[in-house]
């Protein structure tokens, strides 16, 4: 029994050593992941001055663009512009016509389907009378 005290003995102090070496290893893990999530965060943090600067270059920048801009938009570009609202024009009139021909003949057919009707309905209606008289 002895024997195995000191056996177990020696085993938990074994133990007891592969556990704070186990423990040591990650406190040095956890110190590592901080220290990269920090560079990390840093990283943004400068990523985002970077960008904020930029930003800020950017929105200052288009006064001295427009000075070298001139007032007025030039004729040809006035010209195509104008074309290309004609042309819109053009097609939306020529839809409208389309569907205003559609509508007449529609409204065609159906009057001559009237106009039919009454007809048969005024023969009869003749007929009716022959009858009764």
């Amino acid at each position: 029994m002895v024997i195995n005290e000191e056996r177990l003995l020696t085993i938990l102090n074994e133990v007891r050593g592969e556990t704070r070496i186990r423990q040591r290893q990650r406190e040095d893990l956890l110190r590592k992941i901080k220290q990269l999530q920090s560079r990390a965060h840093q990283r943004r943090k400068q990523v985002r001055e970077m960008w904020r600067k930029r930003y800020l270059e950017a929105k200052n920048y288009p006064p001295d663009w427009k000075r070298n801009v001139p007032e007025r938009p030039s004729n040809k570009l006035s010209y195509k512009i104008m074309i290309a609202r004609l042309l819109q024009e053009i097609e939306d009139l020529t839809r409208r016509v389309e569907g205003t021909r559609l509508k007449l003949h529609t409204e065609l057919k159906l009057r001559s389907m009237a106009e039919k009707d009454v007809r048969s309905l005024r023969e009869d209606l003749l007929k009716k009378r022959f009858r009764l008289h």
